[in-house]
C-alpha cells in the first residue's frame, strides 16, 4: 500500500505534517518516493537526500532537483531530526 505525508516548509519551519492522501499530492510542490526499505534507510543514517536521488533509491517525482539543490543541506537536517523519532514501520 502507499502512504504518504505532506510537510508543508517554509523558511526554515516545519508549519504542519500530515498524511497525504493521493489528490492531496497535487497541492505539494516536490514529490519524492522511494520503496520502504528505501525511505528506513535514508532515515536511519540520516543520510543525504540528494545522494539517495542521485543513487536512485528515492526518486523525485514530482518537482524539480535543481530548484532543490540550494536546500540540500536543509534537507539532510530534517531527515537527521526524523531519524530520531521514535517510529514504528508497518510491512504490510
Amino acid at each position: 500500500a502507499r502512504r504518504a505525508v505532506f510537510l508543508d516548509l517554509w523558511h526554515g519551519r516545519c508549519r504542519s505534517a500530515r498524511t497525504a492522501d493521493p489528490d492531496g499530492l497535487d497541492e505539494a510542490a516536490y514529490v519524492f518516493t522511494g520503496d520502504l526499505a528505501a525511505w528506513k534507510q535514508v532515515l536511519a543514517t540520516g543520510g543525504s537526500p540528494v545522494l539517495a536521488l542521485m543513487t536512485g533509491s528515492i526518486r523525485l517525482a514530482k518537482g524539480s532537483l535543481s530548484s532543490l539543490l540550494p536546500y540540500a543541506s536543509a534537507a539532510k537536517e530534517l531527515l537527521e531530526l526524523a531519524g530520531r523519532v521514535p517510529t514504528r514501520f508497518s510491512e504490510g
